[in-house]
């Protein structure tokens, strides 16, 4: 009988060494193997639940296309519309869809300022401050005593709700406001001279200012304004960004019409998606399909169906040129699309991107399969979730396993010595009966 090598945990055993009677190495994997065995009922619930989990996910991803279009058209606030400068770097323009178009006039004249106030030189930072004080930023209290230092007191002041940032640049402490113009003004006051002993305060009781609170000021079409930062929107859906302020320089900046090239665009993208989620659909759940007869595939169809068949004030996806096919999916008229946009183009809004338009209507009814807190998202949460309990009983019995081997291995080493004492006396005696035979 050969030799038999056989792998237990990380040693290797020898066996039917001297044996020539039971193949011991044979006894030794059929007691391994029904060892092993306890583990495959929780190995196959653990495999059909994995390849579950990939077939979610795999649905989740070949929809992603349509799902995102459909949510950039609930999100979809119109077509930007473009703006010219007649020159660049005083003001920078943007404008949406509900800017009205035209030519418009503008003169900076003064930007919108942070007051900044500046100490005096302090030597060390992290000196104490040596006297006992309540002070008020923005009538706001701070109490100061003899240790707090003046590094201690830039983090309090950053770590209230003071109206100021505090910082320290060289030798000296500034303040900040936290908003710009004269409404952000910083007021300072102390019980006694901390802050005219710091340098905050002038001897004539005047802040030592480095810039003072200002508000911005400017012209646009002969009419002057003001406001407390250089960022304007009182004209209906454009927002100007004051950059640079020159007295008697004006800027022209025009709006044009609006154009529908990115409504277009997205409409056709959504319908591209939507023909290819036909084909996913039919993938899944047709003839044979992974998901065939699942409800989850019913709900799918008919938010398909739904996207069909929505309207709005008696508009239908046909009125902006989108057929139904033969086939199930939909195909786009180019030409009475664009048309359709920009002919009416308030209510190609509202059909396609309003708070009650396609785009949020079926936005939501994806969200509860394909959201993360989903049919899908929370399927998968189970699946994890009962993958985790089978891998601890795996591993469980792996630790059973382990020490049983061991015993196994001690009764087989047992066994083969058994066997080869009684394989000795054997060929003793048959030796003996020889020889006996030939005398």
């Amino acid at each position: 009988m050969a030799v038999t090598l056989t792998g237990i945990g990380d040693r290797q055993q020898i066996w039917n060494l001297g044996n020539n009677i039971i193949d011991t190495s044979k006894l030794v994997e059929l007691e391994l193997h029904a060892l092993d065995m306890k583990k495959t009922p929780y190995n196959n619930e653990k495999e059909q639940l994995t390849q579950e989990k990939l077939l979610y996910a795999s649905l989740k991803k070949e929809f992603s296309s349509l799902t995102q279009t459909i949510k950039d058209l609930s999100s979809f606030k119109g077509n930007e519309k473009k703006v010219t400068l007649s020159q660049e770097g005083y003001i920078s323009v943007t404008a949406d869809a509900s800017a009205i178009a035209g030519t418009f006039n503008i003169e900076v004249k003064e930007l919108a300022q942070r007051h900044q106030i500046s100490s005096e030189k302090i030597t060390d930072l992290d000196a104490k401050i040596g006297m006992e004080e309540t002070i008020k930023i923005n009538n706001q209290d701070i109490v100061i005593t003899k240790d707090t230092t003046y590094r201690q007191l830039i983090n309090k002041i950053n770590g209230g709700n003071y109206g100021v940032s505090a910082y320290s640049l060289g030798n000296k402490i500034f303040f900040s406001s936290s908003k710009m113009g004269e409404k952000g003004a910083i007021k300072l006051e102390d019980s006694g001279q901390l802050l005219e002993k710091m340098g905050f305060i002038k001897t004539d009781g005047t802040l030592n200012e480095i810039e003072k609170a200002k508000n911005s000021t400017y012209v646009i079409n002969g009419v002057e304004e003001h406001g407390e930062s250089n960022t304007i929107e009182t004209l209906p859906g454009v927002k100007i960004q004051l950059d640079k302020s020159e007295v008697g320089k004006s800027v022209k900046f025009t709006i044009e019409d609006s154009n529908v090239k990115e409504a277009n665009e997205l409409i056709k993208k959504m319908v591209s998606n939507y023909n290819q989620a036909v084909s996913t659909v039919e993938l899944f759940a047709g003839k044979n399909g992974a998901l065939q007869g699942q409800n989850i595939m019913g709900d799918i169809r008919r938010i398909m169906n739904n996207i069909v068949t929505f309207s709005q004030d008696g508009n239908y996806l046909f009125s902006y040129g989108i057929q139904v096919t033969k086939e199930g999916t939909l195909q786009v008229d180019e030409a009475k699309l664009t048309n359709a946009l920009k002919e009416n183009p308030d209510a190609a809004k509202q059909f396609f991107f309003s708070a009650d338009g396609l785009g949020k209507q079926i936005d939501t009814q994806f969200n509860k399969i394909f959201g993360e807190v989903g049919i899908i998202g929370e399927r998968i949460k189970i699946i994890d979730d009962r993958v985790g309990k089978l891998d601890f009983k795996i591993n469980d019995i792996d630790i059973q396993n382990k020490q049983k081997q061991e015993d196994i291995v001690k009764k087989y080493q047992k066994l083969e010595s058994t066997l080869a004492a009684l394989d000795s006396q054997l060929k003793t005696i048959k030796a003996m009966t020889k020889q006996k035979s030939d005398d």
